[in-house]
């Protein structure tokens, strides 16, 4: 369903845009109308061309070049979601101010698209601005391991647990605990702390915090309610 867009008199001034031809402006005003309200419009040549030129004789190849020249100046990007072809038109909120967007027009949920758009600043689209399923996935895997190496600091019956199972009486992990926290989680150096059993292991494992021999298997076992 087509839609009422604007145009701002600073359109014209555009230097990159006026070096393109004029059926190509023309072509670039007319995907607004027919894009979602986020810019968003499927990449099927002749779907647009029968939107936008519905009584004007254009070869196909034609109206596909001018498509290429708007990808080509970065005034759409190619992506594909589902298999499917869309284009996204990054210059769109500049000159579309939406009061109630509809963010349906495409098919694709709002948080979908606010995924891929994210990946037309990444480097790795600067070459051809595209974006595939694939490359959505490869994303989300690296946020996701990146989230998995997020330091989170252990509470105190875990430490108790680790000094209990390298032989360490739970007083010294208390103690180690309470100055790790006071500290929120910075070393002696104001380094923060990315492991926290490594950190334990080379600065509180010493002997004279070592539980006492023939204690460790008898009344020194920690439970969950803790009350050793």
């Amino acid at each position: 369903m087509a839609r009422y867009r604007t145009i701002k008199p600073e359109f014209w001034d555009d230097v990159k845009l006026a070096k393109l031809s004029r059926d190509v402006r023309l072509l670039y005003i007319g995907t607004w109308n027919f894009s979602d309200d986020l810019g968003v419009i499927q990449a099927d040549p002749l779907y647009i061309k029968s939107k936008v030129f519905p009584y004007d004789q254009i070869q196909i190849q034609q109206f596909k070049s001018w498509l290429t020249d708007l990808e080509r100046n970065g005034f759409i990007n190619l992506f594909t979601y589902n298999n499917v072809e869309f284009y996204y038109l990054p210059k769109f909120s500049r000159h579309q101010v939406i009061n109630r967007p509809n963010f349906n027009a495409v098919c694709i949920s709002k948080s979908v698209l606010d995924n891929l758009l994210e990946q037309f600043t990444d480097e790795s689209l600067n070459n051809h601005g595209n974006i595939t399923d694939e490359s959505l996935l490869e994303k989300n895997k690296k946020e996701n391991k990146s989230k998995s190496r997020e330091f989170t600091p252990p509470s105190v019956d875990e430490v108790v647990s680790y000094f209990y199972e390298k032989g360490y009486t739970k007083e010294s992990a208390q103690r180690a605990h309470e100055y790790y926290s006071t500290s929120d989680w910075h070393d002696s150096n104001n380094k923060k702390v990315k492991n926290w059993k490594q950190k334990m292991l080379s600065v509180w494992f010493k002997p004279e915090n070592k539980v006492a021999p023939g204690k460790i298997k008898t009344d020194y076992i920690p439970t969950e309610n803790d009350q050793y």
